[in-house]
């Protein structure tokens, strides 16, 4: 038999978290980049202020390891200098939309920037105050634009930047970083002269560091917002972090939680996360079956697939989808995004499982299985996720409420001696099913464990008489058995919650009754049985 690693064909994508100091300006770390819906709107909303001739602020807030560095390449690739990097970054954003690439050549005829591009500063902020982010992002627009730092014959606001980095270098108390004022003026005669973009990755260090301090101020943010409106010296100010700014300053006092509310209002939140049908819409940009025949085989047994997804209501995975998602299963395809966000780091998550050369990822796995000469085509499956996602130790970085979940399965399963290997990879499948089950058809129901093969029932029975699975029958769903149906964790995060909203004098009564005569006030409360 032919190894089904020879044919089929993975594609490179982003599997590593980007670093953009590392990355920036190099056609390479663009290479394999995939110009999702949500990276497409950024973009698109860059480029619709940009034609306006005026500037802009935005926040793209996502969760770890969906892209934002990797947007930021993009951004700062597409408002570069003509050259290889940005003819790049264009045609991989005319692949997914017409448009939005002809909108960008538009902004750079309007700007006046076809060879120059914008000026930009790129930087990874640190725990630090936003003052000396904001600093080190302009001396790297300057050095991009002059080779170094210039004399002020070159560039007037030089002396001024000058200044600003000295005072974040010195260690004398007496200096308090740079002036928010200086940079403002750094940053509007950078601007004058072509428009400014300062990108800021990982800003929500800063934001934290303003928490951390009473002495924060958050205006420099707000200044930059407004003066970048101006037509004569447009500024676009981008930040990425994982929170909303309000979001990091949950727990403040009121007055900076204002403050902070207020800087929010200058910036226009964009949410940076993929729907479950756009992550799957991923995996097929991955995988590409190179063999004709095997095609056809795939073809028809996807076809064949396709009714029983429709029944779970999953609608984007027809028989195409399907098709291009080989040689993963299609309930695979179906909890792989939410298994991604629950547990992993999302697209980084999801491009290491395909692409990577762990021997549980799929590009190692089709190179030990075989492809056979008629039959149903092998299959990446449900139990092939548990093993990457619990072998590889991705679990262990959940949070309490979900690793929880995870520890009990997996201390189940760890404990159970003497199953053949058919009875623990289903045991494996419903176990996967569990974890990224709320309600809704997709669930260890008898429907869908009968679809993971012909004697999938037959297992379950087996596994209910060693007790390892319960079907509950009100759910109609199979569990791994912890020796109760009830959720006592689920129930008494109700239960806090149900207290927490009522008045403290009625949680006190419901305890017990208050003596009508009692005062707070009185020292002898032995009468009032207390």
């Amino acid at each position: 038999m032919t190894c089904l690693g020879d044919q089929i064909a993975i594609s490179e994508r982003f599997a590593t978290s980007a670093n953009i100091e590392r990355d920036v300006e190099k056609v390479e770390p663009l290479d394999g980049y995939v110009v999702t819906g949500r990276a497409l709107e950024v973009v698109n909303r860059v480029a619709h202020q940009a034609v306006t001739g005026r500037g802009g602020a935005w926040s793209v807030t996502g969760p770890y390891g969906s892209g934002k560095s990797s947007l930021a390449l993009i951004i700062d690739a597409i408002l570069g200098p003509n050259g290889a990097v940005r003819d790049r970054a264009i045609a991989l954003m005319s692949e997914s939309s017409a448009p939005v690439s002809s909108l960008i050549r538009k902004l750079h005829g309007i700007h006046r920037t076809e060879d120059a591009g914008f000026n930009r500063g790129l930087i990874t902020a640190n725990r630090e105050p936003i003052t000396h982010t904001v600093a080190r992002a302009l001396h790297s627009a300057v050095c991009r634009r002059y080779g170094s730092l210039p004399t002020a014959r070159k560039f007037r606001s030089s002396p001024a930047l000058r200044s600003a980095l000295q005072d974040l270098a010195s260690n004398d108390p007496r200096h308090t970083g740079p002036s928010p004022t200086a940079l403002l003026e750094v940053a509007v005669c950078l601007a004058s002269s072509q428009p400014l973009v300062l990108l800021i990755d990982e800003f929500g260090k800063n934001l934290e560091a303003a928490g951390d301090s009473a002495a924060s101020d958050p205006f420099l943010l707000q200044q930059l917002a407004e003066a970048g409106q101006q037509e004569e010296a447009p500024i676009f100010t981008i930040t990425l972090q994982h929170l909303s700014f309000e979001d990091y300053f949950s727990t403040a006092d009121s007055t900076k939680h204002r403050e902070w509310a207020k800087v929010q209002g200058r910036f226009e939140d964009i949410p940076y996360v993929d729907s479950p049908a756009q992550t799957r819409s991923l995996i097929r940009t991955v995988l590409q079956v190179d063999d004709p025949k095997l095609r056809s085989s795939v073809s028809r047994w996807a076809k064949t697939q396709a009714p029983f997804l429709r029944q779970l209501s999953i609608g984007d995975l027809d028989a195409p989808a399907i098709a291009g998602s080989y040689p993963l299963h299609p309930l695979a395809v179906a909890v792989l995004p939410e298994l991604c966000a629950r547990y992993g780091q999302n697209e980084r998550t999801l491009f290491s499982f395909l692409t990577g050369s762990d021997p549980r990822s799929v590009a190692s796995k089709i190179n030990t299985m075989k492809s056979p000469a008629r039959g149903a085509p092998p299959t990446v499956g449900l139990a092939d996720l548990y093993d990457y996602f619990v072998d590889g130790g991705l679990v262990e970085n959940a949070s309490p409420s979900r690793g929880g979940r995870w520890t009990e399965i997996t201390t189940r399963l760890r404990d159970a001696h003497g199953l053949s290997p058919p009875q623990t990879n289903l045991a494996k499948c419903i176990a996967v099913l569990n974890l990224v089950s709320t309600t809704g058809s997709l669930r260890a129901s008898r429907n869908v464990i009968a679809q993971l093969s012909s004697d999938a029932l037959e297992l379950c029975a087996e596994l209910e008489s060693l007790g390892i699975i319960t079907y509950r029958e009100f759910a109609d769903e199979y569990r791994i058995w912890q020796g109760t149906d009830l959720d006592i964790r689920l129930l008494m995060d109700a239960a806090l919650n149900a207290v927490q909203q009522q008045p403290l004098v009625d949680v006190v009564r419901s305890v017990d009754v208050i003596h009508p005569g009692f005062r707070a006030g009185s020292k002898d409360w032995s009468k009032y049985g207390i």
